[in-house]
Parts: structure tokens; C-alpha cells; sequence
């Protein structure tokens, strides 16, 4: 205001200025004519400085903003504004920009809508503050929920303490993968995965419906060990006869084929016990109908009484079979003693039976991680190939299929090993390359005389 009263006064006053001196310096008649166009145009003069001035700090406060503008994608040039009208022309662009911005975030918007109702998976966010954001309808559909979530803090719609644990520590930073039950009398199994979301933000919950699934290995499970009983008494019945045979025939001369026909009985009725043992064996694991006794068990005398079943074994093969605990390891772990015997000899049994003469065979038991023990099963033998590592570990994968019904293997002792050490609170690993032998290492609970 007051910039603005200073200019009005410097235009009035250098217009009466110039009215004087025309008037005192023109002939009578004329002179006022010549004041009003000398005072008009010093008052113009002085108009235009003001415009001027402030036409420069429009255009320098103006200027960052485009800048900003061209940055974001907008079709701006970088050169500052030098004529009115192209500040209408930029307005314009910039108009067209956030047209088409917002009709693209729009269609966006409603194609991820589109895909997440088409979901059959629950997908659940919140926000930083716990509260619902963004549901789909599959997500309602599963909890049972049929009013609007949006705004609701998870616990008021999804009916499940877990569920909402879930979301609670991915909030905190830490994804889950969890298996929940819904319901009573018919329940649901749902796998639940949350996960934060960037920047802490929020956090995700997806859920699948994973009844069907529970539903049909249920069903397989007790398939398998309907079938396994089945086929343990026949079973028995024929290696039991077959041994009748073997005595008989040791009092009397029997021809080479008939031998060898015997013998073939008896190997694969051995064979096909042990896979009907196997196969129950993990029938019981997987149902829960095996219940382990978990003790603490030395781990020296264990692995002597372990390897001394072996040793007849491998020293016909011409193989060296040798065990250690390392100093700084456990000498004892928290395991059910027979699941472990099954772990640990189904383990040195593979390696004694792929191991070539000359090779060794060593079970070690190695410091872990505070409050676990290392057993490794290693050999010198021919090796896996990094192809089959992944599914070593699944029932009746083979890597050589044809050496290994030879050798009267079931395709069962690795995943049998693999349920065990789950069900004893451990892992399981396997390390090997093509001719540079193989290490297994399981890693279990120790005992409190190594905690």
C-alpha cells in the first residue's frame, strides 16, 4: 500500500511539474493543451514501471513451478515466460496433463478393483493406524462378513484372533505364514500371509482357502494306510513262508534256478515290507498318530551303538565308516531316541549303498546355532545332481531309479527322515555335487547338559 501511494504521488506530482513549466514557457491558449499530453505521458511512464515490476516477479515466482511441472512429465519448455499470452498456454497444457493423469488413475483404479473381486483369495490392507482400507469380496466371503469394512479395525470383521495377530506383527515389520482354522463343527483352513507394506505404510493380509486340499490329502492318507494294513499281514504270511522254504531247502539239494527263484521272493517280499513299514510310518507322521517321546541322549555312546549296526555292512563294500563329536559341539540333543535312529540309519544306509569301494562314510556331530546340534552324514561317493536336490526330499523321487530298486530302496527313506526331524523340532539339509560325494546335515534341539 504504501509502494503503491509513493508512485501515485511521484505520477501526480511530475505531471503538475510539467503542466507549470509548459504553462510558464507557451504562448497563451496553447499551454494547456501541452501540460495535459506532457502530464499523461509521464503518468503512463510511470504505469508502465509499475506493470514491468511486477510482471518480472510474477514470471520469477512462476518459474520453479514449471520447473516442477516438466519434472512430473508435463510438456513445458525450460525457458522463462516472455509474453503474457503464453502463460494461458501453459495453464492449458497443464490442464490437459491432469486431465489425462486423473482419467488414467481412474481406469487404474478400476482395473485393480476389478482383479482383486475377480480373486478368489481374501486380500485384506490396512493402514499405519490398523484400519481397514482396501477388502475384497473373497476376503468377506471367507470370515463370513457381509457388512461394509472400510474404516473397521480388523478384529471387528474378520472373527479370528490369529488372523488379526497376523496383521498386528506385519505392522511391526515382521511378515507370517500361518495355517488358521474357522469355525466349529464344519471348519475352514485357511493359510494366512501377511506382509508390511512399503515404507510402513500399512500392512497386507492374503488368504487361501486350503480346505479342498486338507480335504483330499486327508482323504489320500487314509488311502495309504488303509492299503498299508491291508497288505502287512499277506505280506507277512509270504515272507514267513518263504523262510519255511529257505529252511527246507537247506537239508536238501536244490537246483541253481530254484535258489535264485527263492531268493528273488524273499528279497522283494523284504522289499515290499519295508516300503509297507515306510509307507505307515509316515501315514502315522502326517495324521498325528505318532506321538514322539523326546529324552536327552548322549550323542557318543549313540552314534557308537548307531554305526556298529553298520559296520559288517560297510566293511564287505570296502568302505570306511567312521563317527566323531566335535569339541565344541553338544554331547547331547532333545530327540525321540528311536525317530533318531530312523533318521540317522536311513541316512547311512543311502550312503553305504551308493558308495563305491575305497570311499568313506563319517557322521559327525557339529556346534549349531545356540541351542541346536549339527549331525552330518557325509561320503565320498559319486554325488547328486543340482537338478535333483530340490526334490530329494519327496516320497518316491529317485535320482537313478533303476540302481535303486536294485539296490531294494522304497523311495520313502529320505521323506520319512524329513517328517521325522520336522516332528522332533528340526531341519534338514542336503549340500552335493557330481563326484565330489554328499553331506546331509540335520540340525536338532540340543540337551540341557549342551545349552
Amino acid at each position: 500500500m504504501a509502494d503503491r501511494r509513493r508512485w501515485r504521488w511521484i505520477g501526480w506530482g511530475g505531471a503538475a511539474l510539467a503542466v507549470g513549466m509548459l504553462l510558464a514557457t507557451w504562448p497563451a491558449g496553447r499551454g494547456w493543451m501541452a501540460g495535459v499530453l506532457a502530464g499523461a505521458g509521464i503518468g503512463l511512464g510511470v504505469c508502465w514501471e509499475r506493470h514491468r515490476r511486477r510482471w518480472k516477479r510474477l514470471v520469477a515466482n512462476l518459474q520453479p513451478i514449471w520447473l516442477r511441472l516438466r519434472d512430473l512429465g508435463v510438456g513445458l519448455p525450460e525457458e522463462p515466460i516472455r509474453d503474457p499470452r503464453e502463460i494461458g498456454t501453459r495453464l492449458q497444457r497443464v490442464g490437459d496433463f491432469l486431465t489425462s493423469t486423473v482419467t488414467r488413475m481412474r481406469a487404474e483404479s478400476r482395473l485393480v478393483r476389478s482383479i482383486l473381486e475377480a480373486m478368489r483369495e481374501g486380500v485384506l490392507a490396512v493402514d499405519r493406524d490398523g484400519r481397514i482400507v482396501l477388502v475384497n469380496s473373497g476376503m468377506l466371503r471367507l470370515v463370513g462378513f457381509s457388512s461394509s469394512a472400510l474404516g473397521l479395525a480388523p478384529g471387528e470383521v474378520l472373527g479370528s484372533g490369529e488372523l488379526v495377530d497376523a496383521i498386528e506383527a506385519a505392522l511391526g515389520g515382521a511378515p507370517q505364514s500361518r495355517e488358521v482354522v474357522l469355525g466349529e463343527g464344519n471348519p475352514r483352513v485357511l493359510m494366512a500371509n501377511a506382509s508390511p507394506l512399503a515404507e510402513g505404510e500399512g500392512a497386507l493380509l492374503v488368504v487361501h482357502d486350503t480346505t479342498e486340499t486338507h480335504r483330499i490329502h486327508q482323504i489320500r492318507r487314509d488311502f495309504v494306510a488303509n492299503v498299508s494294513h491291508e497288505l502287512r499281514n499277506p505280506l507277512a504270511t509270504i515272507q514267513g513262508a518263504v523262510e519255511t522254504l529257505q529252511g527246507i531247502w537247506e537239508d536238501r539239494t536244490v537246483s541253481e534256478d530254484e535258489q535264485r527263484l527263492l531268493d528273488s521272493v524273499a528279497r522283494q517280499t523284504a522289499r515290499m515290507s519295508a516300503l509297507v513299514r515306510d509307507l505307515l510310518g509316515l501315514a502315522r507322521l502326517e495324521s498325528g498318530q505318532e506321538t514322539l517321546h523326546r529324552i536327552e541322549v548322549d550323542l557318543g555312546d549313540f552314534l557308537a551303538s548307531l554305526l556298529a549296526v553298520f559296520q559288517e555292512r560297510a566293511e564287505r563294500k570296502g568302505i570306511s565308516l567312521q563317527w566323531d563329536v566335535d569339541p565344541g559341539a553338544s554331547c547331547s540333543c532333545l530327540v525321540d531316541p528311536s525317530a533318531l535312529h530312523t533318521v540317522l540309519g536311513n541316512l547311512v544306509d543311502n550312503a553305504i549303498r551308493y558308495s563305491r569301494p575305497g570311499d568313506q562314510v563319517q557322521v559327525v556331530a557339529l556346534a549349531g546355532p545356540p541351542g541346536e546340534v549339527c549331525l552330518e552324514v557325509r561320503d565320498t561317493g559319486p554325488g547328486i545332481g543340482e537338478a535333483h536336490l530340490p526334490r530329494i526330499f519327496e516320497r518316491f523321487y529317485r535320482v537313478d531309479p533303476g540302481r535303486s530298486r536294485e539296490e531294494g530302496g522304497t523311495g520313502l527313506g529320505l521323506a520319512l527322515v524329513k517328517h521325522l526331524v520336522a516332528a522332533m523340532g528340526g531341519q534338514v539339509s542336503v549340500k552335493s555335487s557330481l563326484g565330489q560325494g554328499t553331506v546331509f546335515t540335520v540340525r536338532l534341539p540340543a540337551g540341557a547338559s549342551g545349552t
